[in-house]
């Protein structure tokens, strides 16, 4: 049994909880809560500077931080899953997801109802102080990546640019390669903060928030594809 530090409505623990039941690891959730987690992640990491993030997976043989890490380790066995050029889509949907992730994060910073929504336990739990941690959070976020030094424009086209190429990695489908694999489960998170997917476990305030209607339905068929793969080959464990 092995520990993973997730936070529940992150895009990229979520590639890591997918890929791990998909390979049908045997994993412990320990959910993380922005903020009031860190000093615990940061003692067990044994890592007192520098930046923190989600996902980590807690081994015997040790921590593996990053999504993509998370995944090498996870598909050790199965070489299928790791085809060739699944590390450029996955680059491709982190350059979708962080300037999602950007103008999102401001869209829920600016909404009272979709941060009151967006708190995580426990810090649901804690009224306004558990509002005011989450908003921390999201500052705390777009500082670390230095995603607050564009405009919301910039983001924007650097989003749509990854979605295009994505739709065109995708194309008529049902899969990025010849068959399943990691790649297009993290091509389907990059779809996040496009319309996120019930699996996220958004409050629907919080989803709104997050959703981007106009850029859903031009790529609507991307997250058609989405929705499909999920339905097809998102078993929990």
């Amino acid at each position: 049994m092995v520990d993973l530090v997730h936070l529940s409505y992150s895009p990229w623990s979520e590639r890591a909880r997918w890929i791990l039941d998909h390979t049908g690891v045997a994993w412990r959730s320990v959910p993380y809560t922005p903020t009031l987690s860190e000093p615990w992640l940061r003692w067990r990491l044994r890592r007192f500077a520098g930046s923190v993030s989600v996902p980590v997976l807690f081994t015997p043989s040790g921590a593996i931080p990053d999504s993509w890490d998370i995944a090498v380790w996870a598909t050790r066995g199965a070489p299928a899953l790791m085809p060739e050029g699944t590390r450029e889509i996955d680059a491709t949907a982190d350059e979708a997801l962080r300037s999602g992730r950007a103008v999102a994060g401001r869209r829920v910073l600016a909404d009272r109802e979709a941060l009151r929504a967006s708190r995580p336990f426990p810090a649901s739990k804690l009224g306004p102080v558990g509002t005011w941690l989450t908003a921390d959070g999201w500052r705390r976020v777009l500082r670390k990546y230095r995603e607050d030094g564009m405009d919301d424009a910039a983001h924007r086209a650097r989003q749509v640019a990854a979605l295009e190429a994505l739709e065109q990695a995708v194309g008529d489908g049902p899969f990025v390669h010849d068959a399943f694999s990691y790649a297009d489960i993290t091509a389907a998170s990059a779809l996040s903060f496009v319309a996120p997917h019930a699996n996220l476990g958004l409050d629907p305030a919080a989803a709104r928030a997050w959703a981007d209607p106009e850029l859903a339905e031009r790529f609507a068929g991307l997250v058609a594809w989405r929705d499909q793969l999920v339905r097809d080959f998102r078993v929990r464990m």
